[in-house]
């Protein structure tokens, strides 16, 4: 079959690396894929990419998405009157531009809005990416789009074919809209061979440096991505269980001065490491002693817990409405702490620590449940989708 994925950029982030790990997996079982950027400023993880991809790049922003206006009707009283007018201007203008956008993009069997943010979704739902059907990927339920805006839902119902990370929140949605019906797969995301491969030289000298550190892999995107509550679990962890040990946090964004800021104004920053970004984490998650993924809203499903459990770790995460309950289970395979709670956050660190019949079950447990998430399982679950949507399309 032939794939092409629509990207709302490829800079560093969960959503990038699963796309990536998709279009090299399937180039790797012989189907032509075609990655097409739409912001070519955000290219980080295109070096990833298998040198059988043909990648593109189209300058395709989200100011042009129609839809992405429909979120004016929600912040003030004449939204509703700007709305329709901003809608068409953006409409006419991706009219305008959408023979350049489409020169050199494939024909493909299956495209895929891999971002699943309105430039993509616009893209792959107006033809931009030719294809016989298309997909949208959900990066967390249906109905937490939903509340950000009913403009999603007006690009799922001309894509029509989703694929979910989570249950949490579909059925919700498809009993409170019963007039409107998709065809939905839950399909995980994976841990690839790539997110495994770590360096012993690396690891032992992290552990050397650092000692036995807890760890968080992400963006700094606060309050989506809480690295604040990790920090301030710190003092609470030290007056509780007598522990202080190093938190190291690899990755970069808009909210790390202030996360730098918070650990001075506590006086942890001899505790706290920022390391920066790094594309690949992975000598990280084997020198580590537990992995911690934060944040106060909804998630897809994080790789970052997945990794630490492919790597015999014990995780804890919090427990947002949809992503690490879903890989988690009620405390089952990783503990889960109240949001934006250091204290519930600290006590399951410190319980981790401090226990060693604790720690052992869980990085068992948690090494356990990978085999839910490898490659082969959802690949075939992907084609197996691609498959049935075009015996559909070829019946209609």
């Amino acid at each position: 079959m032939r794939f092409t994925f629509v990207f709302d950029g490829l800079g560093c982030g969960g959503i990038e690396r699963v796309g990536v790990d998709y279009c090299n997996a399937l180039t790797r079982r012989g189907h032509d894929v075609a990655v097409v950027n739409l912001v070519p400023g955000k290219n980080e993880f295109t070096t990833q990419l298998d040198s059988k991809i043909s990648y593109m790049e189209c300058n395709y922003p989200k100011s042009l998405a129609p839809e992405r206006y429909c979120t004016l009707i929600k912040r003030r009283s004449w939204g509703r009157y700007a709305y329709p007018l901003a809608h068409a201007v953006a409409t006419v203008a991706t009219a305008l531009r959408m023979p350049f956008l489409k020169y050199g993009v494939p024909e493909a069997d299956i495209s895929v809005a891999m971002s699943g943010h309105y430039n993509d979704l616009t893209f792959v739902a107006k033809g931009i990416a030719p294809a016989r059907a298309s997909i949208a990927w959900l990066h967390g339920s249906i109905s937490s789009y939903l509340l950000i805006s009913d403009g999603y839902i007006n690009l799922y119902k001309r894509i029509r074919n989703l694929v979910s990370l989570v249950d949490e929140g579909n059925e919700e949605f498809a009993y409170a809209n019963r007039y409107i019906q998709f065809n939905m797969r839950k399909i995980y995301n994976f841990v690839s061979e790539q997110q495994t491969r770590s360096s012993k030289e690396k690891a032992d000298q992290y552990r050397r440096k650092y000692g036995q550190f807890v760890l968080m892999v992400s963006r700094f995107d606060y309050p989506h991505k809480d690295q604040m509550t990790v920090i301030r679990s710190l003092p609470i962890l030290q007056e509780l269980y007598g522990l202080a040990p190093k938190v190291v946090f690899v990755g970069d964004g808009d909210s790390l001065g202030a996360a730098k800021e918070l650990a001075c104004e506590l006086g942890v920053d001899d505790q706290v490491i920022f390391v920066g970004f790094d594309s690949d984490p992975a000598s990280y998650y084997e020198a580590c002693k537990v992995v911690v993924q934060a944040s106060a809203g909804n998630e897809g499903l994080p790789t970052t817990i997945l990794e630490g459990m492919f790597f015999g770790k014990p995780v804890v995460a919090t427990d947002v409405r949809t992503g690490p309950r879903e890989i988690l289970g009620d405390n089952e395979y990783g503990l889960l702490c109240r949001i934006k709670d250091p204290e519930s956050l600290a006590r399951k660190v410190g319980l981790l620590l401090s226990d060693p019949d604790v720690y052992s079950r869980y990085a068992t447990a948690g090494k356990r449940r990978t085999a839910d998430f490898t490659e082969e399982k959802s690949l075939d679950a992907l084609l197996d989708f691609a498959k049935s949507i075009l015996e559909i399309e070829g019946r209609v």
